[in-house]
């Protein structure tokens, strides 16, 4: 269990690390940490956004892997293992939703041909192309 333990704490200290570099924008696009998608690769801008939005996310999911590497410690038997176990499917299903929402804060915005204007603004009609006026 120890070793066991270890390993948790090692990974919950690496994703801390990533997660915090992620959030201060330190994060290099060339390491092997941090979101990697086809909208966070784009360019160095879009893979900082997507990991500052991931960061809370990462960083939740390495306190759940280090309480996961202190349940195997602290709980006797099988008790700690199924403790770990639940709580490390609890922080991969954390950082994965996280990353998924984040790499859609740098997916491209479609041009629908109203430049700026956002989709719920009133004056969005505006746009529209004018037509004949009866």
């Amino acid at each position: 269990m120890f070793v066991i333990s270890v390993v948790l704490f090692v990974l919950a200290a690496a994703g801390a690390m990533s997660g915090l570099a992620g959030w201060f924008g330190r994060l290099p696009r060339s390491s092997g940490f941090g979101v990697r998608t086809e909208a966070s690769m784009q360019d160095d801008a879009a893979f900082r956004t997507v990991n500052r939005a991931a960061a809370p996310a990462v960083l939740t999911a390495a306190v759940l892997i280090a309480v996961a590497g202190a349940a195997t410690l602290a709980l006797p038997g099988p008790w700690g293992w199924l403790a770990a176990l639940g709580l490390v499917g609890l922080a991969l299903g954390t950082a994965g939703i996280g990353a998924t929402v984040a790499s859609q804060a740098a997916a491209p915005v479609a041009d629908d041909g109203c430049g700026q204007a956002c989709g719920s603004c009133a004056l969005r009609d505006g746009c529209a192309p004018a037509g004949p006026h009866s």
